[in-house]
């Protein structure tokens, strides 16, 4: 058993760490955006092609633009603009993904509680010529400030390339798409009916979901590393500063 489940995984640009979810909350990331889910399971390039998916289907079909006159009582010009062709091909990935999710999510937590019981091995500070990495206790609370200042520097801030790279592709392409920093300087400026036209609503309902992701996936992300750091670190010193015949006292032997 100790052979076949391994906790972390680190190497120069990221660490992956098996820790426990709640499925319900990574299910209810991955019916926010599909693709998120898979993101928080480790699952990258799963995670990455769900994105790509729902960015492409959703456009096609112009279904955040539908949303938002849904939701303003425009229930005609909705109905009108959606685009049929494609809704099938939306629904069943988008089920499949918030399913998958959960699936994953409760087998991954059976193999966390199998490799928990071995101690951890860690390659220290894993060093090559394009990138170092390496433990050690960081904020998470930084990890949000800095991904609400900018998504992705979050990520960037625990060292985790793989999901830098994804988020700074998808946060500029779709702000840019949406014309958001234009919005923002029209409103800080007072011009608020210019930021209005500049603003596209079809890429604009994207940015939340993705913007609170990052900040959330950064944190939970730090929070786990810092446990891993510190149960390593007890395994370190009892292995090679604990005498072996050492041992706690307890009531039993009392």
């Amino acid at each position: 058993m100790s052979e076949r489940y391994q906790l972390v995984e680190a190497s120069s640009i990221s660490i992956n760490v098996s820790h426990y979810h709640q499925p319900l909350i990574l299910t209810w990331w991955a019916a926010a955006f599909p693709g998120f889910g898979h993101l928080l399971l480790g699952k990258y390039a799963v995670g990455l092609i769900l994105i790509f998916w729902e960015v492409l289907i959703n456009s096609l079909t112009h279904l955040n633009h539908a949303i938002f006159l849904s939701l303003i009582g425009q229930f005609e010009e909705a109905s009108t603009l959606l685009d049929y062709r494609f809704i099938f091909l939306y629904v069943t990935v988008y089920v499949f993904s918030i399913w998958d999710t959960y699936r994953r999510a409760v087998e991954l937590n059976k193999i966390h509680t199998l490799a928990s019981a071995k101690p951890i091995v860690i390659k220290k500070d894993p060093v090559n010529s394009f990138e170092t990495n390496y433990f050690d206790l960081r904020s998470p609370i930084l990890a949000i400030i800095w991904s609400f200042i900018t998504p992705g520097l979050g990520y960037l801030y625990i060292n985790r390339i793989p999901s830098l790279v994804i988020s700074i592709i998808l946060w500029v392409s779709l702000s840019t798409l949406a014309h958001l920093y234009e919005g923002i300087f029209f409103t800080l400026m007072g011009d608020f009916e210019r930021a209005r036209i500049v603003m596209d609503v079809q890429w604009s309902l994207f940015l939340p979901s993705i913007f609170v992701f990052f900040a959330y996936d950064a944190y939970v992300s730090t929070v786990e590393y810092n446990k891993i750091y510190l149960i390593s670190q007890k395994e370190h010193l009892r292995n090679h500063y604990q005498p072996k015949h050492f041992s706690f006292c307890n009531k039993e032997n009392e």
